[in-house]
């Protein structure tokens, strides 16, 4: 069990594909706590798809987007699904630890390639396997510094919260 005070936040990190948003909205529903997602927080705040604010500013304006969005993270009883290069940009994952309960959602490559190879909404992604693998192995070393990693293939959503949840004092 990690040690850190009754009702902090649990922030959910891992590559794009991996399930933090759909798992971080059960979990919060299960435990009585607020969901934000910080792609969909930094999209309404800016009125526009992250698809549209990587084609029209660029990957720098984003990532400081992000790093702006951390400074304004509640500060208890929520479940935070970031997005999959927040915490691998500046000090982000220590910022990102400092705010609550990291859990890095560790997913296959394999499985993590088919759920995005056919969706045309993700600014980073491109549908070669290879180029794929390398990105992710890139970001590896940032996840990993979460508090907590979850092995996240082949398992249903409930088991993986379950997971989560055997690990902190909500």
């Amino acid at each position: 069990m990690i040690d850190l005070p009754k009702g902090h936040n649990i922030l959910l990190i891992g590559m794009m594909g991996c399930g933090k948003t759909t798992l971080g909205k059960k979990m919060a529903e299960k435990i009585g706590y607020s969901h934000l997602d910080t792609d969909t927080a930094i999209a309404n705040m800016h009125s526009k798809s992250i698809h549209e604010i990587f084609n029209d500013e660029g990957e720098d304006v984003f990532r400081k987007m992000e790093k702006d969005i951390i400074r304004d993270l509640p500060s208890n009883q929520h479940v935070i699904s970031t997005g999959g290069g927040m915490p691998c940009y500046f000090n982000n994952i220590d910022l990102l630890k400092q705010n609550g309960l990291t859990v890095y959602l560790d997913t296959d490559v394999e499985l993590l390639f088919a759920r995005l190879k056919n969706k045309n909404n993700r600014p980073l992604f491109s549908n070669q396997i290879i180029q794929f693998e390398e990105f992710l192995q890139n970001r590896i070393s940032h996840y990993e510094k979460a508090h907590v990693t979850i092995q996240a293939t082949n398992k249903n959503p409930s088991k993986i919260i379950d997971e989560i949840l055997e690990n902190v004092n909500y």
